[in-house]
């Protein structure tokens, strides 16, 4: 590859050289094969039953439908499969596709049908961005006259479909019309960081900057971008896993530099399994212990490299460096994982994720016994489970929750019922006033 297809990508470093030693037809190939042989059977895909995962709602529906796999389809099990396994999605997908089977009908379709549907999926946002996108489509194409309602190819008119994304996006366009497109989900970040040895968390702007530049090298004059996009994604999810990797059997491993220094020095791999599992050892019987560990391996030395972050424990010198790994009872206490220094686990990092914020709730399970039904809340139309059915939550400070706590654990049920109904009563404004009957049990 010649270094000026770069020279705009970033600044010289050991990442962008290495990624200037990588044929991209070569790996386009490496990637395609191993995914024609080893690929999952899923319904999306086009595969008849049975997939590579049970499906569990064949009693419910009776039989498979047949699903047309086009870029509606497409949309429906890129939205499905955002923050969720492959296992769940496979119900969930088959059942959308029986009831909305194309876009028109999705459109048409009440919202409570929608969402119904949807339940227990989990972040029903995305369910509401798919019957937004429908609509939205029903509406530019009754405007153009379109007869059939499609999803645009371009990644410019698909991101403006509510709730498509770069990702999304791409992965539309590359699947369903095989647009040279990349497509860089956790997975692939994950796949990409051990490649060119990115140190950095794996929702680091700057490294999804990147990665995404380099995507669009690697996928330059590829033929099968459908298979390619979906190989990456597969190896991703299957070999190239955050707690386990399966470096043997990864068909570009050749490829991977985080893979040549976990195999560096030696060509025989079990040696550094075992000083892995010397580590887990030793993690395992809380021994608080020091041991340098030499190994000639590719490190980013920091040098126009702003992505990756810095390991106090290093040596200068970039090249063949000392690392100094210190179990600590502090860091047993948490659990963490000590890992070899040329371990392919150690790229990338942990997400940066933000401190849960802290709520204190009463629920309240109201059933009225002579019609015997339950008295349910409706959620607002925005925020966490926007519009959702749930039973009666009261915010209370903590300074209230901690009155409930000693009060329940005291068991001064009189006290606790009293305290309850005073907080009811300065929540709830109803023209019918409940009476309520408290049984508590610790």
């Amino acid at each position: 590859m010649d270094m000026k297809q770069i020279k705009n990508l970033s600044k010289i470093n050991i990442h962008i050289k290495h990624l200037n030693t990588i044929n991209p037809t070569l790996f386009q190939k490496s990637v395609i094969n191993w995914y024609k042989k080893n690929r999952r059977r899923l319904p999306w895909r086009g595969d008849t039953f049975p997939y590579t995962y049970p499906c569990n709602t064949l009693q419910e529906i009776g039989e498979i439908p047949d699903i047309k796999i086009d870029a509606y389809s497409i949309w429906v099990s890129e939205i499905m499969l955002q923050q969720t396994r492959v296992i769940t999605v496979i119900d969930y997908y088959i059942k959308w596709m029986k009831k909305f089977p194309t876009i028109f009908i999705l459109a048409q379709a009440k919202e409570e049908d929608v969402m119904k549907l949807w339940a227990g999926l989990g972040y029903y946002r995305r369910a509401r961005y798919l019957h937004q996108g429908a609509k939205y489509l029903i509406q530019i194409n009754n405007e153009k006259n379109n007869v059939n309602v499609m999803l645009p190819s371009s990644i410019k008119e698909l991101k403006k479909i509510p709730g498509i994304g770069e990702y999304t996006a791409g992965a539309i366009a590359s699947i369903a019309y095989n647009k040279p497109t990349p497509v860089i989900d956790g997975n692939i970040i994950r796949l990409f960081s051990r490649l060119f040895i990115y140190k950095a968390s794996s929702n680091s702007t700057q490294l999804n900057k990147q990665l995404w530049s380099i995507g669009k090298i690697l996928i330059k004059n590829c033929n099968e971008n459908k298979e390619y996009n979906q190989g990456l994604i597969e190896l991703g999810a299957t070999i190239c896993l955050p707690k386990k990797a399966d470096c043997i059997n990864c068909p570009i491993n050749q490829f991977c530099l985080a893979y040549k220094n976990f195999n560096s020095n030696n060509n025989n791999i079990e040696k550094d399994i075992n000083l892995l599992n010397f580590f887990e050892k030793k993690i395992h019987q809380k021994k608080s212990i020091k041991k340098k560990i030499i190994k000639s391996v590719k490190v980013c030395d920091h040098k126009n490299c702003d992505i990756c972050v810095i390991d106090d424990d290093l040596d200068d010198d970039p090249i063949n460096r000392k690392k100094t790994v210190n179990i600590s009872k502090k860091i047993l206490k948490k659990n963490q994982q000590v890992l070899p220094p040329n371990s392919v686990l150690i790229y990338t990092l942990k997400k940066n994720k933000k401190k849960p914020k802290k709520e204190y709730l009463i629920s309240l399970i109201l059933k009225n016994i002579k019609n015997d039904c339950y008295i349910l809340n409706k959620r607002p139309n925005t925020g966490l489970l926007a519009k959702q059915w749930e039973f009666i939550n009261i915010k209370i400070t903590e300074e209230e929750y901690l009155i409930f706590d000693i009060e329940k654990k005291n068991d001064q049920t009189l006290n606790l019922k009293k305290y309850i109904e005073k907080i009811i009563s300065k929540n709830i404004t109803t023209t019918n006033r409940f009476n309520f009957n408290f049984n508590f049990k610790n």
